[in-house]
């Protein structure tokens, strides 16, 4: 049976600030790019997108793609048509982009382009390929990118771009824009998705102008849910997916004073993922339960003379239950001066994830956050409600660029600060906790 549907996907805090001065060149004097940098220009591998011209933000302004970096554009229209809703199944579009998840959903997202990324489980980790939305850069992009809705195009840069975007774009960057306010129309959307495994759901938006041709507003959401593909010894689904975003925005346009966005976003999910048809346990395995399973020999494989006693039981502990939601606030402001263009971004997310392990075997020994599934296998253990990794991240970025000389000489300086605090906690049970698990799996 064959799905369509996507694989599922302690303390540290950081304060940064930069100064940056950047990409001054001069057009017409020759340039030798280095070993890791893209050679030849623009690349593009996507551009299937009618007679109409593709802009693109690949330099820090708008630009046509015809711009001296390798990027892979994926506009609206193909999104949709190649059924692309959040970015595990991005490659679709871009062969040359792989995102895989592990342990959970939300804390275990790793990007690469061209094969380089990241690798590593640990929260601490950022990925090697920068993920940005509307501008900010997303530190921890699992939850946040969880669903792709109302985007205007998305742009993946290959190669480093860490002159222009700063930290952790060694490998590259991926740019998400969604479709902006407008002032002057009212104008909304409807998408409905229904699939196998009780896939359903739904992507809408509206468009209205407040004031006509000073304020509009725009707000998307989207929902999905589906159901497992995996089902447990017990009964229950594996895989399963129920998630829900939404996003505000508000654009003010001042006039000769500049232009004003502010967003708003909230998401929120429960993803059971992450669980492995793994391997044949053995009858040694299900006489001693589970304390002793890491000293048993696998039945079933060809140096052990037993036959295993379900070779379709999943292995242990490797399911995660990953209830999340998190929220964030941003402004961008540009306005037009003299001598120049200058922009200024400030974003502040704030994110808690719980993660267990919910495998339902006789004993679980992990557990971070509060879950329902865990208690009602081990009544009288008791979960701190607390547990669980809870994200905080601010960021502020005021940039200036411009044009000299008849347009012969193009740059940019700018300012960029942020901070970032990870609260990761635990609940691991150990002897008297333990035993009485393990009392209560073995013998009812």
């Amino acid at each position: 049976m064959k799905s369509s549907v996507e694989l599922p996907q302690l303390v540290r805090q950081t304060s940064r600030i930069a100064f940056v001065v950047a990409t001054v060149g001069c057009f017409g004097l020759p340039s030798q790019a280095l070993a890791l940098q893209q050679e030849g220009g623009a690349e593009v591998e996507k551009v299937e997108q009618g007679e109409r011209h593709i802009v693109v933000t690949a330099t820090k302004r708008d630009q046509t793609l015809e711009v001296p970096i390798a990027v892979t554009v994926v506009g609206q229209e193909e999104l949709i048509s190649k059924g692309i809703e959040d970015i595990t199944n991005l490659e679709r579009a871009a062969p040359s982009y792989a995102v895989s998840t592990s342990d959970s959903a939300t804390g275990g997202l790793v990007l690469r382009l061209r094969g380089v990324g990241t690798t590593g489980n640990n929260i601490g980790l950022e990925s090697s390929v920068g993920a940005f939305i509307d501008g900010f850069y997303l530190p921890r992009p699992g939850a946040a990118l969880s669903d792709l809705y109302d985007v205007q195009q998305i742009e993946l840069l290959k190669g480093p771009q860490g002159t222009l975007f700063g930290r952790n774009t060694s490998a590259g960057a991926m740019v998400i824009k969604t479709n902006p306010p407008r002032t002057d129309i009212v104008e909304g959307f409807v998408n409905a998705t229904i699939g196998n495994y009780d896939l359903y759901g739904v992507q809408a938006g509206f468009n209205v102008p407040l004031v006509q041709d000073k304020i509009g507003l725009r707000i998307a959401g989207a929902y999905r849910n589906r159901g497992g593909y995996i089902t447990n010894v017990v009964g229950d689904e594996s895989q399963t997916r129920d998630r829900i975003s939404i996003r505000g925005q508000l654009l003010f346009d001042l006039e000769d004073a500049g232009e004003l966005r502010l967003l708003a976003g909230y998401n929120r999910g429960k993803d059971d993922c992450c669980m492995a048809i793994w391997t044949q346990r053995s009858p040694f395995i299900e006489a001693n339960s589970a304390p002793f399973s890491a000293f048993a020999p696998t039945a079933g494989a060809p140096n052990v003379g037993a036959d295993a006693v379900d070779p379709y039981l999943a292995n242990d502990n490797t399911n995660f239950v990953n209830p999340f939601h998190g929220w964030s606030i941003a402004a961008h402001y540009d306005v037009s001066l003299p001598f120049g263009e200058l922009s200024y971004l400030g974003y502040y997310g704030d994110s808690f994830a719980d993660s267990c392990r919910g495998d339902y075997t006789a004993l679980n020994v992990y557990a971070v956050g509060d879950c329902p599934e865990i208690r009602a296998l081990n009544p009288g253990i008791d979960l701190d409600p607390l547990n669980g990794t809870s994200i905080k991240s601010t960021s502020h970025e005021l940039r200036l660029q411009g044009e000299s000389f008849d347009g012969a000489l193009d740059w940019i300086i700018g300012a960029y600060y942020s901070h970032e605090k990870i609260d990761q906690k635990y609940t691991l049970f150990f002897l008297d906790q333990m035993q009485e698990a393990v009392s209560v799996g073995a013998f009812g």
